[in-house]
């Protein structure tokens, strides 16, 4: 289960806003698909970045759980979902606006994508605006870039938005954009590091609804010669807590001197190679042995060759494909990596790394 700063574990849900109190009312279900019986932590965190309470909902196998908010002085911040055992779950999170006891309002927030970019529509006419709540998942503080762009794809504004670690801001559009009141358009989101946010369509009665928030979930390169490597260094290079890598032939220098480096700054990182191509000529592996890498050389589950070649950075992003880490594939062969943020599929992956990692 993950801890409050800590690695994320596989199969973490972000919720980038709640509200509780002063009418407004959140409830969280969970639904879970699966045969496996789990139990869902729930850590509250305020927008500074400071845990501000833990709950745990039980979710039978193929069964839903549920879990009701409770306090009457208006607090706001963002909540982390993690269970344990990690399985596949229905998450949502539903605000509630009541005026005494009469219900008037509801909105259902699915869990947020983390991206270093973002996107969300904005509309700011006949008495609705826009307002998104951003969120750093990261233990380290970031500064987001905020662009308005107007509805003929012209840039209007920029500005800034400084979350710290694990921080968190609500914002109305009009508040950050004030000149562009009455322009419709879109907001986008960009940060150094992964971040996640929620966005609401509201009108001055306070009628709310749920507003998309999209990111850019999928990479594909193709070699020879598309850069993939410099695209793993990227990565590892914004990689703040772990890395875990599965790689049957690693022989790029660069690749090697960035996870060195991330190691120096403190991520956790854990590698499994082919036993058949760890000492091939070339090879990384026996350079990062040295230095004190968790590696573990190893062979296929069956008796044949450990194949993979996929790594997870952060818990937030996959990359697999064909691609070896070797420069026959940046620079001769026909091969493919893909990175993605399918929450499904990382958390399969970890489930296979944890899985040999543990039994290697």
């Amino acid at each position: 289960m993950s801890t409050l700063g800590g690695p994320a574990a596989a199969g973490t849900l972000l919720f980038p806003h709640y509200a509780q109190g002063d009418g407004y009312q959140t409830i969280f279900n969970f639904n879970n698909t699966s045969s496996t019986a789990t139990s869902v932590s729930l850590e509250f965190i305020s927008p500074q970045g400071a845990p501000s309470g833990t709950a745990s909902v039980l979710v039978p196998a193929r069964g839903n759980g549920r879990y009701a908010m409770n306090g009457s002085s208006l607090t706001v911040g963002w909540v982390r979902a993690t269970p344990n055992p990690a399985v596949d779950l229905l998450a949502t999170e539903t605000i509630q606006l009541f005026n005494g006891a009469t219900l008037v309002m509801e909105a259902s927030v699915l869990p947020a994508e983390q991206d270093l970019t973002l996107r969300l529509p904005i509309t700011q006419r006949d008495g609705f605006g826009t307002g998104f709540a951003v969120m750093n998942p990261g233990s380290s503080g970031v500064t987001v870039t905020a662009t308005f762009i107007d509805s003929n794809g012209i840039t209007r504004s920029t500005a800034p938005i400084s979350l710290g670690p694990l921080g968190q801001q609500p914002k109305f559009v009009h508040e950050i954009f004030p000149s562009n009141q009455g322009i419709d358009g879109t907001l986008e989101l960009t940060a150094s590091s992964a971040i996640a946010a929620v966005a609401l369509r509201q009108h001055t009665s306070g009628i709310f609804s749920t507003l998309p928030v999209s990111s850019i979930s999928n990479e594909v390169f193709f070699s020879p010669n598309a850069g993939t490597a410099s695209r793993i260094v990227q990565e590892i290079n914004r990689a703040q807590r772990t890395i875990d890598i599965a790689i049957y032939s690693f022989t790029r220098d660069e690749i090697a001197d960035a996870l060195l480096a991330a190691r120096a700054r403190g991520v956790t990182i854990r590698i499994l190679v082919d036993s058949s191509q760890a000492n091939g000529t070339g090879s990384e592996v026996a350079r990062l042995e040295g230095a004190g890498f968790q590696l573990k050389r190893t062979n296929g589950g069956g008796g044949g060759i450990m194949h993979h070649k996929y790594a997870i950075f952060d818990g937030r992003l996959l990359l697999t494909g064909s691609y070896n880490w070797s420069t026959n594939a940046e620079e001769n062969s026909d091969e493919n990596a893909v990175f993605t943020r399918n929450g499904a599929l990382i958390a399969a992956f970890q489930a296979n790394f944890n899985a040999m990692w543990s039994s290697r």
